[in-house]
């Protein structure tokens, strides 16, 4: 087991870059420590509602103002958005970190259709000279909890401060830290599975 170090990214500068994945140097990044039990590197979390903040809609109508990955999910769809069978696929936020020495991407996302709208995780990975989608991770408990929480509720987790509007978050917290009061992702992942009726109000 390791310490890692998670930057949940706030942004400082709007900048995109067309054919290249969100520059994180240009993020100001707030630090938390995690537990894990896969080898992964450099985590990141981005909030894509601080987008809109900024005037720029997280609905991917315009890929080439995305990262790369943010433009293979919007090609995934791209037929359907065209004769709208799709209405919008907007971005939620996402999960990326390094393994082998190369970045792979957990998007959570929203599909909208004309009378429905559901939730999906496209996940993708650098190849060194393209993007390509992968039907699975190599770390099951991160999509598993992606899959089924928000930002907020993983904050909610995280927080060592109690909030009364999640009287049931509470009660959890201390099965999801270690000994030394850090989040363990294996363990925050196994309470979603065995209380998701305890908790059904907040998931996904």
């Amino acid at each position: 087991m390791k310490n890692v170090v998670l930057c949940v990214c706030t942004l400082l500068n709007i900048i995109f870059i067309n054919a290249q994945d969100i520059n994180y140097s240009l993020f100001k990044g707030n630090e938390v420590l995690i537990d894990h039990f896969s080898r992964i590197d450099t985590p990141y979390i981005l909030d894509y509602k601080f987008h809109s903040k900024n005037d720029i809609d997280s609905i991917l109508y315009k890929p080439a103002l995305m990262g790369p990955s943010e433009n293979l999910l919007f090609k995934k769809y791209e037929r359907d958005l065209e004769n709208n069978s799709i209405r919008y696929i907007k971005l939620l936020y996402k999960v990326s970190y390094k393994i082998d020495n190369k970045y792979l991407s957990m998007i959570k996302y929203l599909i909208g259709t004309n009378d429905s709208q559901k939730s999906d995780v496209f996940i993708a990975k650098d190849e060194g000279s393209l993007w390509k989608e992968l039907k699975k991770s190599n770390y099951p408990s991160l999509e598993f909890i992606i899959n089924n929480i928000n930002v907020d509720l993983f904050w909610q987790f995280y927080s060592k401060k109690s909030d009364s509007k999640y009287p049931e978050v509470n009660k959890l917290k201390p099965l999801v830290k270690d000994e030394n009061g850090i989040l363990n992702i294996e363990k925050l992942a196994k309470v979603i599975r065995e209380n998701q009726s305890s908790l059904k109000q907040y998931l996904d």
